[in-house]
């Protein structure tokens, strides 16, 4: 009994005007820490394999202006015209910010003309062949936690870095290792710009100018469609070509002023993502926190 009138007179001391206020503030601070500056999230796929586990919480920064090789968190859908997605938070390194011109070949990111050093950060398919099924303990002795049967018993495929794709030939445990990539002559309708006079795919793609704020994109034609969802869906405008003119809210015009800053992106499972090489630029707008720290 005496325990609990302990408790009682505890809790009516706490609810006393000075200490609720105490409180209050105190939990007014944190939620606007939490909605504004700082907060922790869960990595919800496996598209950034090798860097983010599927399930893994991290700590994000909301405050901030997104750099090259940043890892980023972007809520979908980027527009409301993209009705098949599900409203979602996703994980993605930013690769190229705006003023960047970006270009893969062979799956091999270039900057600027420049290879990206991604020998240890991006995971990339191959197939391996055993030579008989008995052999499957090979996988673990050689450090790879993922494979994927396919073809026969014998065929996995396996996605592993650049730097232990030449780590595992040097050791020839396989009988056979090779890429699993797209040809470059293979056109992706599901790639950016889904247009067939850019024949271009998830391992063959650009190059491809990135947007910054107040870029003058010269416009005709044949680029329109690569610039159409900035313009329309992005940045809100009317756009229509009539006569091999183009006309923007109206009036002709051979040129746009862009209104903010634009990304790309990718995830560092690299042949296991959904990212710009799908959706193109990612406005900045749509980049709501940046990783700081996780377990």
């Amino acid at each position: 009994m005496n325990k609990g009138r302990k408790y009682a007179g505890a809790f009516v001391h706490f609810l006393k005007p000075k200490y609720l206020a105490s409180f209050f503030a105190a939990l007014f601070v944190f939620l606007c820490i939490k909605s504004f500056v700082f907060d922790v999230a869960f990595v919800s796929s496996p598209a950034m394999n090798n860097t983010l586990q599927q399930g893994e919480m991290v700590y994000v920064l909301k405050l901030f202006t997104p750099q090259k090789n940043d890892l980023v968190r972007i809520y979908l859908p980027l527009t409301s015209t993209d009705s098949n997605e599900v409203s979602s938070y996703v994980f993605k390194r930013v690769v190229a910010t705006g003023g960047d011109t970006i270009e893969i070949r062979n799956g091999n990111v270039l900057l600027n003309g420049k290879p990206v050093d991604e020998n240890d950060i991006f995971l990339h398919n191959y197939i391996a062949k055993i030579r008989v099924q008995s052999d499957t303990g090979i996988f673990s002795k050689a450090g790879i936690h993922e494979k994927f049967l396919i073809d026969d018993s014998c065929v996995y495929l396996i996605p592993v870095t650049r730097q232990k794709f030449m780590e595992l030939k040097e050791e020839r445990i396989f009988s056979s290792l090779v890429p699993s990539s797209e040809d470059s002559a293979d056109f992706d309708l599901n790639v950016f710009p889904y247009q067939k006079q850019y024949k271009w795919n998830e391992d063959y793609f650009g190059p491809l100018y990135i947007p910054k704020k107040e870029d003058e994109l010269r416009l005709d034609t044949n680029n329109i469609n690569i610039y159409r969802r900035i313009i329309v869906d992005f940045e809100k405008n009317k756009l229509e070509l009539m006569n091999g003119k183009i006309f923007i809210n109206g009036k002709e015009s051979a040129g746009y002023v862009v209104k903010q800053n634009y990304y790309f992106v990718t995830g560092d499972n690299f042949d296991n993502s959904i990212d710009s090489r799908n959706w193109g630029f990612i406005p900045q707008k749509k980049i709501r926190s940046r990783v700081v720290f996780k377990n």
